[in-house]
């Protein structure tokens, strides 16, 4: 990571160390590598919105849900993200733990909208059944 950081093998060796720290529940460190993580690969489908995901879930896992949230909101507002049902579904979740019934209740409805298909869709029609009414 240090010796060839600027080149793509460098960027992907921070990439998957940031993985080996969130997995090793080191989330602190993984935040800083999914950092460094997002200016190595801004505008670099799909490492790109990989990294901001994985940053997330990393802030997330240590209770900082407003800046997961921001993150999420980030990526689900992103046209042409590869990963709209799921920062969807994830900042659905970061308003619930933080208290936003309103914002979490308009989010499920969105990815439920623009998403109907997915498996997360199908957990938030379980979760939410009043959306479902609301629909019909």
């Amino acid at each position: 990571v240090d010796t060839y950081g600027n080149k793509m093998g460098g960027k992907l060796a921070n990439l998957f160390l940031a993985d080996c720290c969130f997995a090793a529940e080191k989330f602190d460190r993984a935040e800083e590598l999914y950092r460094k993580a997002i200016k190595d690969f801004d505008g670099d489908v799909p490492f790109d919105c990989l990294a901001k995901s994985s940053l997330g879930y990393s802030l997330e896992e240590q209770g900082k849900h407003e800046e997961a949230a921001a993150i999420f909101s980030e990526i689900s507002s992103d046209t042409g993200s590869i990963m709209g049902d799921e920062s969807l579904f994830a900042l659905c979740r970061q308003y619930g733990s933080i208290g936003k019934a309103d914002l979490q209740l308009e989010t499920a409805k969105k990815l439920i909208e623009n998403f109907p298909q997915s498996i997360y869709a199908n957990v938030l029609r379980e979760k939410f059944p009043t959306l479902e009414m609301s629909e019909s």
